[in-house]
């Protein structure tokens, strides 16, 4: 009898997703499940997807991004958006840096209702746990307090959350509150991810203590977006890999994400000093301004002064858009300190600021702990000023760091955008070219894959990838996205 299936992918580079060799063999899909892997010459189907020149890999999972932000836009608002599909990316983790709607099983109930493109899951954030339970207020829980803390992280990965996430600490966010957090999480299978507290200056400190959380909460710990922040701090990458290494080979479960671009992208409010974060919008004192004013001239030092640091709106802005601190603030006559001050007040409006170096990324990227992430937000094609990664990410790894560069192998790359984020988050039946898996799946052309999304026009889909498939639906093909939604919400244990 005649072997019939609902999709064979022909001739294509299989890539496995573990690293192994690329291999030139057939793939069949039945329903949402990849149903066979081999040499499938007498098989047919109602759809066939040529490949021949082409790698077939899983989907990407793309391990941080924010794409449950509702204030700049988040799933709920635009769930339609495939900037992150048209890159490859087949699911979302959500909930990073600290911040997440709760309840997490109410949120991710509202999304299911949705026509999303990509699968979406979410981590708790603890800075949300914390405020419910302080109720907003800068005070050092108590005992009881911390306890609830743990309560609720694990409640939220009862609920689905694939764990809890960190990131942004105030000076009043102690360490026995992050462990309690992390603790409650890991009760529960839950894995703990944290922007940690300093990137720059105190970087030493906060990978000592994030490791530390990891040993004290027993938990698998993943570094949000490491990199070494400020020229100043540039020379510091070596001996941060070496932490890494000596902390996994003590059996530290520690692993690590970083996007593909030399600029960060965050709140202006950043800019602020730590100490002033809780105070502006309630106001300074002409004294604390005046200390406020000379941190951020000492920050501009560091780095590469006010050029460096280009507005972002989240809405189409000429006068702020795609502009640096110093040239707005040359237009406005104003010192770039209190431009500086004055645009972190304004609503909606974040900052790309290039403060990191090449040659610590191809190293970060070299190590086998670092995986592939966006830091990145759904976005709607031509809707205000954003950060390229949105758009480009994945494709400028393939293209620049493996094609040109020769950082890292094909098969490496691909691991690192795939298995090593299911395995790492624990998300199962994903991330794997393989019988059973779910068939999520990313066509490309490894010689034409490239990232077209640039600072001065970030709106730009990449080129190269033909087609991807979501839970066996074709939700890009011939490389534009079709009419359909195939995304699902991933839960923990589901």
């Amino acid at each position: 009898m005649e072997e019939r299936h609902d999709l064979i992918i022909r001739g294509g580079m299989v890539a496995d997703g573990e690293g192994g060799a690329l291999v030139r063999v057939d793939v069949a899909v039945d329903g949402d499940h990849i149903s066979g892997v081999g040499q499938l010459d007498g098989a047919t189907a109602r759809q066939v997807v040529d490949a021949p020149g082409q790698v077939v890999a899983p989907g990407f999972i793309d391990v941080h991004n924010h794409a449950n932000n509702e204030v700049d836009g988040g799933i709920l608002r635009i769930p339609h958006a495939d900037n992150m599909l048209r890159q490859g990316v087949t699911t979302l983790i959500g909930g990073n840096c600290g911040g997440s709607p709760l309840p997490i099983g109410k949120h991710l109930d509202e999304v299911a209702k949705l026509p999303i493109k990509q699968n979406y899951a979410i981590l708790v954030g603890l800075a949300s746990v914390r405020s419910k339970v302080m109720q907003g207020k800068p005070e050092i829980p108590n005992a009881a307090q911390r306890d609830q803390i743990r309560r609720m992280a694990a409640e939220a990965v009862d609920e689905g959350a694939l764990g809890i996430s960190a990131g942004y600490f105030p000076d009043y966010v102690q360490l026995p509150e992050i462990v309690a957090g992390a603790r409650g999480a890991s009760e529960r299978g839950g894995v703990y991810a944290s922007h940690i507290r300093s990137e720059g200056d105190r970087l030493f400190e906060a990978v000592t203590e994030i490791i530390y959380i990891s040993e004290l909460a027993d938990t698998p710990v993943n570094i949000s977006h490491i990199k070494t922040f400020g020229k100043a701090n540039w020379h510091k990458c070596d001996d941060l890999l070496a932490m890494l290494d000596k902390a996994a080979a003590r059996g530290v479960p520690i692993t690590a994400d970083r996007y593909s671009y030399l600029a960060a992208y965050g709140g202006l409010v950043d800019m602020l000093p730590g100490w002033a974060r809780a105070k502006w919008k309630t106001g300074l004192t002409p004294d604390e301004r005046d200390r406020m004013r000379q941190e951020i001239q000492e920050k501009f030092e560091r780095m590469a002064g006010p050029e460096s640091v280009l507005c972002a709106p989240w809405w189409p802005d000429p006068a702020y858009g795609g502009k640096s601190i110093a040239q707005i603030a040359q237009e406005q006559g104003k010192h770039p300190a209190d431009m500086a001050m004055e645009v972190s007040f304004r609503p909606k409006t974040s900052y790309v600021r290039f403060a990191m170096c090449e040659e610590n990324l191809r190293k970060i990227y070299a190590h086998p702990v670092v995986m592939v992430a966006t830091d990145g937000h759904l976005r709607t094609l031509d809707d205000g000023y954003n950060h390229p990664r949105n758009y480009g990410t994945f494709p400028r790894v393939l293209a620049k760091y493996v094609r040109e560069d020769k950082v890292i192998s094909l098969e490496t790359a691909i691991a690192k955008m795939t298995s090593m984020p299911a395995k790492t988050f624990r998300i199962p039946q994903r991330g794997l070219v393989r019988e059973g898996y779910f068939a999520d799946l990313v066509i490309f052309d490894p010689q034409r894959v490239r990232d077209m999304a640039t600072f001065e026009n970030p709106h730009q889909y990449p080129v190269g990838i033909s087609t991807v498939i979501l839970n066996g639906g074709l939700a890009v093909k011939d490389g534009q996205t079709t009419s359909d939604s195939f995304g699902r919400v991933l839960r923990k244990g589901s």
